[in-house]
């Protein structure tokens, strides 16, 4: 991953890191993640680095409309802190979803709307006390299904 860092009246600086994951399923429902982003201390300037972050994550998928999630993210420089989502299928393609992050503490409201069985269209809210309202749409699209 290349990183670019642009201050005017200071230049710019480039650097690169990796980062790696995997992901296990432990039971038919149930899945495993683990994620780590740049490993190796890479300092920007004197005494700003770029930070190692670990993600590790678990779901459960009770029924075919419900997926339940729950991730702990630690960045090494702070304390961790967690999410918990759910997404419900209403119908065969609509999927709505509602998560809760902490530190600092912010919801999230989704919709998710598979067009054909390899494309979505997904639209989110956060809300966050301080920053208030933070909207966002996507597009993917699976090369495989």
């Amino acid at each position: 991953i290349l990183l670019s860092r642009q201050i005017e009246g200071y230049g710019n600086q480039n650097l690169f890191t990796f980062e790696a994951g995997f992901l296990a399923e432990l039971l038919p429902k149930v899945q495993l993640g683990f994620h780590i982003f740049s490993p190796t201390r890479i300092e920007w300037i004197e005494g700003d680095q770029v930070p190692t972050v670990l993600d590790f994550g678990l779901s459960y998928q009770p029924s075919h409309q419900l997926l339940l999630t729950i991730q702990i993210e630690k960045d090494i420089d702070y304390e961790a802190r967690s999410r918990v989502g759910i997404e419900y299928q209403a119908i065969e393609r609509l999927f709505l979803r509602l998560g809760v992050n902490t530190k600092p503490t912010s919801l999230h409201f989704g919709l998710g709307y598979a067009l054909t069985p390899k494309i979505n269209v997904d639209a989110a809210v956060r809300y966050h006390q301080v920053l208030g309202y933070t909207p966002g749409i996507g597009l993917s699209y699976a090369t495989q299904q």
